[in-house]
């Protein structure tokens, strides 16, 4: 795909449900149909996070700005990636459709060379997005410290084995903890509180 200047000046905000959720709403009504199009911001999102939106608020919330949102399905080569790096880290039993969706659509722009960021309090996904270099906001300051990869530990025979398989290697028991281990030590994920600021 060929990016022509314009797109180049667009910055993506890729939204997950919690930026329906947590935005403050006067944020959501009164900012983002005034200020999108003359900030040169776009807000992506995908069919599965406008399918999770079901309480009555939030849903009005939506049908009023669902205009300014384009609602995109990330391509399957990169929803492939993600899942894939989201099992190494352990990470894939922890993620729903939707948020595989989301951060597959940020590496896809990523890629493209256009400049995005993902917005979300979601933990998993902050892990992902800064294994793969991902810029990513908070929207209520909720965030990692570290980069994990997730474990599992039997609670049987005390086997540590990949978080992607059901069952002990050792001992075939299906009961276990999660345990995690620290990869990397992490600054420097914006709160959208201060970001909204400049946006808004």
């Amino acid at each position: 795909m060929v990016i022509t200047k314009e797109k180049e000046k667009i910055t993506y905000y890729i939204i997950d449900t919690t930026f329906f959720l947590r935005t403050p709403y006067e944020i959501l009504l009164n900012k983002v149909l005034d200020h999108i199009s003359e900030k040169q911001i776009a807000l992506i999102t995908t069919p599965l996070v406008i399918a999770e939106i079901k309480d009555r608020i939030t849903s009005i919330i939506l049908s009023a700005i669902i205009d300014k949102i384009t609602v995109i399905k990330p391509s399957r080569k990169y929803v492939n990636k993600i899942k894939s790096v989201a099992k190494k880290l352990g990470l894939l039993t922890l993620l729903s459709e939707a948020d595989i969706e989301i951060t597959s659509i940020g590496l896809q722009f990523l890629d493209k060379k256009r400049k995005v960021v993902i917005i979300t309090d979601d933990f998993s996904i902050q892990d992902i997005c800064y294994f793969l270099k991902i810029p990513v906001a908070s929207i209520t300051g909720k965030k990692i410290e570290f980069i994990y990869k997730i474990k599992k530990q039997c609670s049987l025979c005390g086997y540590i084995f990949d978080a992607s398989k059901e069952f002990c290697p050792k001992c075939g028991s299906s009961n276990f903890k999660l345990i995690k281990k620290k990869i990397k030590s992490i600054e420097g994920i914006e709160d959208f509180s201060s970001l909204s600021k400049q946006l808004f």
